[in-house]
């Protein structure tokens, strides 16, 4: 997709005559999300009346939305890193500011932190009553100029437009380097902290994402909106208030009804097909690996490296298994291009990029969950009422310890069960692709913390079930799934591949129908369900062939490298 971001003031651009996004914009809004675009708000509005229009857009798109920018950018609200960026006009500065409006009979609204946690905006002006009868869903509180009163943004209104012309050339000469003024209309003055505009915030955007400027869009209709244009690479002025706005905008649209709806339509999404593969994610067993040798077969191997190497395709392996095994599979592979490669590991509780060597995704246990859940195996061991239990506990593992080549230890209980298993899923189990570790017994409840996953194992794919549908019973706040007739495996609750990967296409701005998923056990599901381009094998469950759009009667391994050749390789 070309315009991977675009950036979308509220009034008088998004919002129709009654305040309200029409049906129409938001289901234009909702493919291009849904296409792998991001959208950001960035409006003057406080982060309590924007936040109604963000949640609004999000209930109606089967993706989530990342970025919203409120105060003309001095609040922006990262949803994927759930971060939040803030930037104040001083409690000074602020002072002064009242002191001037007191003077010169000017209604003064001050965004506090304060006052935005409540809901709330302090207001100084002799028109308060008059104000609010405008603004009935506000609450407008009296400015107490002794209290701390830095803000997000400062608003000075009057009914003379004269006034509000004098007092803007005044303040800017004042405050040359210190605060941002812009007019919103002829009767307000918005003031930020200095550097802090639309264009800061759609500029922010573009380097979280890592987005070219050519590669943004913004769309506004007023004075405070150009620096937006400015900082993206294309700008349409939507009927604007004041005809000067052209001069800054590419191009200028002179009506107002859907208007957004109908830019996205025709120059976004009738020019970009989705249809190209730009992702791919497989699981490790039983997929990408062949079932008893754990090994990659060459053709495969090769198919891989011609599509993340010479076709730059993103490369994932989704995994229950944990990072120092991707790693050390990535290696063999021998992939080049390392930067597109990435692990959604433990079933999706961690997604790992390998660009930066860091953990990007964290969904853990919590230390009394994990708790809960080894005291029941140990319970349902000593009964025997489901034949033989042991574990071990997948921890996120510190990279610097890896980055220096240290072993990874394991945690179990029933160790000696669990290792016979291991041996009988795979005789190659210390030979091909798997990391060395060492197994330690759990006797000590320090190594319950960073627990990211359970995988139990049971003596028979029958007990096996019955353990399955003992913890699903017990109702407790986790995922269950399974990954072989003989394990059950246990998360945090809303951990899955499929949501990992939805964050992983989300950050890197990838339609998820650009993606190709392939698995073959029930851990898969998630992902398989994701997408149009879902593979998996004749000889999975019915389950699991029920989830994936693509059924080959083929092998594991070769799997992965027919799907390439389909879907990268052969267009």
């Amino acid at each position: 997709m070309k315009y991977k971001i675009i950036g979308i003031d509220l009034d008088g651009t998004l919002l129709n005559s009654f305040k309200r996004i029409s049906n129409k914009n938001l289901n234009a809004l909702s493919a291009y999300i849904n296409r792998g675009g991001i959208p950001v708000i960035v409006t003057g509005r406080s982060s309590v009346s924007a936040y109604k229009y963000f949640n609004k857009i999000q209930k109606h798109s089967a993706r989530k939305l990342r970025f919203i920018a409120c105060f003309n950018g001095a609040y922006i609200y990262d949803q994927l890193e759930n971060k939040e960026y803030k930037r104040f006009i001083s409690n000074e500065i602020a002072k002064e500011i009242y002191d001037y409006a007191q003077k010169n009979k000017l209604t003064a609204w001050f965004y506090t932190e304060r006052a935005t946690a409540k809901k709330a905006v302090e207001v100084k002006g002799y028109r308060l009553f008059l104000t609010s009868k405008f603004f009935k869903n506000l609450n407008l509180l009296k400015v107490n100029p002794r209290a701390d009163i830095s803000s997000y943004k400062i608003n000075l209104m009057s009914f003379s437009k004269q006034k509000i012309a004098k007092t803007f050339e005044e303040l800017k000469k004042i405050y040359k380097d210190k605060l941002v003024f812009s007019l919103s209309s002829k009767n307000l003055i918005e003031i930020n902290s200095f550097g802090i505009d639309k264009g800061y915030a759609m500029n922010f955007v573009l380097e979280k994402t890592k987005t070219k400027k050519d590669n943004s869009i913004f769309f506004g209709d007023s004075f405070n909106d150009v620096p937006a244009f400015k900082a993206c690479g294309y700008s349409y002025a939507i009927n604007p208030k004041n005809k000067d706005v052209c001069n800054f905008s590419s191009k200028t649209i002179d009506y107002k009804k859907n208007a957004v709806a109908s830019i996205i339509n025709k120059s976004i999404l009738e020019k970009d097909d989705g249809k190209q593969i730009r992702l791919i994610a497989t699981d490790l067993d039983g997929t990408l690996l062949e079932n008893k040798t754990k090994e990659i077969i060459p053709s495969t191997v090769e198919k891989i490296r011609v599509a993340v190497d010479d076709k730059n395709t993103y490369f994932a392996i989704a995994t229950g298994r944990n990072i120092d095994d991707v790693k050390l599979i990535v290696k063999n592979i021998g992939i080049k291009n390392i930067n597109n490669c990435f692990g959604i590991l433990n079933n999706g509780a961690i997604v790992y990029e390998f660009k930066t060597d860091q953990y990007i995704y964290q969904r853990q246990l919590t230390e009394s969950m994990t708790q809960i859940i080894l005291n029941e195996i140990k319970s349902l061991n000593a009964s025997k009422k489901f034949g033989n239990i042991g574990c071990y506990i997948h921890r996120t593992i510190d990279l610097k310890k890896l980055k220096d080549k240290q072993k990874t230890e394991l945690y179990g209980y029933n160790l000696k069960f669990v290792k016979t298993r291991l041996a009988w899923m795979s005789s190659s189990f210390t030979k091909n692709n798997w990391y060395p570790k060492n197994f330690n017994e759990i006797n000590d409840d320090d190594i319950l913390a960073s627990a990211c996953k359970f995988v139990i194992y049971t003596d028979s794919p029958s007990n096996n079930a019955k353990v399955f549908e003992h913890f699903k019973s017990m109702q407790l706040d986790v995922s269950v799934t399974t990954s072989s007739p003989t394990n059950v495996e246990v998360n945090a609750n809303g951990v899955s591949k499929g949501n990992a990967l939805s964050f992983l296409s989300q950050r890197l701005g990838i339609n998820i129908n650009q993606v190709m998923t392939l698995g073959d056990e029930e851990n898969d599901i998630s992902m398989l369900s994701l997408t149009s381009n879902s593979y998996t094998l004749k000889t999975s469950k019915v389950v699991v062939k029920n989830a994936a759009s693509n059924v080959l009667d083929t092998k594991p391994s070769y799997l992965v490298g027919e799907a390439i050749t389909q879907k990268i390789l052969e267009e």
